[in-house]
């Protein structure tokens, strides 16, 4: 009985506690705080989702794609200094789009400058500079190298050029000094397409890009090889066997990085210049050169010719019917896979003719890469001849009758192939 009274006491106790001193049961600190908690967690402002530097060059953009570029109609002379060399340039005015990406806040936005002959026209408000690379070379149509000095923290990772792809006759009526009028006819661009591609700059060369653009090298090389094996494309060297199984993949991972890259800049700084190739093949991906031809008419990646009736890339597709490779040269040029097994093939076509010349122990011969790359850089009759003067004599150097472009062909191929690159 006493324990039961004793119950009774202390539940009505407790209950007045609950109804007379609430506080110290539910304290109004206890319930601020646990309010202030759950507001905070509902209004909390949370970080901006990470980005890098290579998602904002790879990310679309439909704004700068579809830029309308203004282009002059005369012609502005210039001159520029290569390697030592003074050259005489004329270019007309034009209006070039860049996408600057603020590195403090990933913001991106696009303006306008204005190529006038060798002088760059900045907006107010900017101040953005040719970077002229170790060769002399400055303007570079898209591939140009720009430094942004005004604002801070800005890098130009995408820019859109305006390629006159033909011009037209246009009459115009001109005063002389004397005061008569006389009718002048001069060109014109006509038709003008906008190149929107991704300049090397020093701003853009991370590990994280370059290693992208080795994976993607790498990448091109397999699908090439991967395409070839499916056809059931064999070697003309060594008929019983698969081009693949006679031609090593590193060749083609190495060919580009020499065809793509300037002597005079590889010679002062070869790693950078490796660096110089990932970092665009990393940032334009399967745009990545294939709007480039130089003087020669050689295009794309692999920087194929196919001059004349019996042009290097039509002789490939012709001999080499299995492999499909794209008829219309500079469609299959600008193609990097494409691109890549036509190298290939022509090794191939070389080889078999060295096979032909000196024999099965031509297959096993340290240099032989030398021996492709040298026929594949000039014509092959001088690697003939060469081979002819050294080969089974004890003589340090068998290139002797090389030209002198494809000995700094060889240099750079060395440097690659001793310092395991790229």
């Amino acid at each position: 009985m006493p324990k039961k009274i004793f119950l009774l006491f202390f539940l009505l106790g407790l209950t007045g506690s609950l109804l007379f001193f609430p506080d110290n049961f539910f304290s109004k600190e206890r319930l601020t705080s646990t309010i202030t908690v759950s507001r905070a967690e509902e209004n909390q402002i949370y970080p901006p989702a990470p980005w890098s530097l290579l998602d904002k060059i790879l990310e679309d953009d439909p704004v700068l794609n579809a830029m309308t570029l203004k282009v002059g109609d005369t012609e502005i002379p210039y001159t520029e200094e290569r390697s030592g060399r003074i050259f005489k340039r004329k270019d007309y005015e034009k209006e070039i789009a860049l996408k600057l990406l603020d590195t403090s806040s990933g913001q991106t936005e696009i303006i306008k400058i204005t190529k006038k002959g060798q002088q760059l026209v900045n907006p107010p408000g900017y101040l953005i500079e040719v970077v002229t690379r170790p060769s002399g070379i400055a303007w570079n149509a898209w591939n140009t190298s720009y430094k942004v000095v005004e604002p801070s923290h800005r890098v130009v990772i995408k820019n859109s050029y305006p390629v006159i792809k033909s011009l037209k006759k246009v009459t115009q009526t001109v005063t002389a000094k004397n005061g008569d009028k006389k009718k002048v006819v001069k060109t014109a661009p006509n038709i003008v397409e906008n190149v929107v591609y991704a300049p090397y700059s020093d701003d853009l060369k991370t590990l994280a890009i370059q290693l992208k653009g080795r994976k993607d090298l790498v990448k091109i090389v397999q699908t090439a090889r991967e395409l070839l094996d499916q056809r059931g494309v064999y070697s003309k060297a060594v008929p019983d066997r698969l081009i693949t199984a006679v031609l090593p993949a590193e060749f083609y991972l190495r060919r580009p990085v020499i065809e793509q890259s300037d002597l005079g800049e590889f010679v002062l700084d070869p790693e950078g210049t490796v660096s110089r190739f990932l970092v665009i093949l990393a940032t334009n991906e399967k745009r990545a050169w294939s709007e480039t031809c130089n003087k020669s008419g050689a295009c794309g990646l692999y920087q194929f010719t196919d001059n004349g009736l019996s042009g290097t890339y039509r002789t490939v597709v012709k001999k080499y019917p299995s492999a499909q490779l794209n008829k219309d040269f500079q469609v299959g040029a600008s193609d990097q896979v494409n691109s890549a097994m036509a190298a290939m093939l022509l090794d191939d076509l070389n080889l078999a003719e060295l096979v032909r010349k000196y024999g099965d122990k031509i297959l096993n011969d340290p240099r032989l890469e030398e021996y492709l790359a040298a026929s594949y850089n000039g014509a092959p009759r001088w690697v003939y001849k060469s081979l002819n003067a050294t080969l089974g004599k004890n003589v340090a150097e068998w290139g002797r009758y090389l030209k002198s472009e494809t000995k700094g062909f060889m240099t750079k191929l060395r440097f690659l192939v001793n310092n395991n690159l790229p």
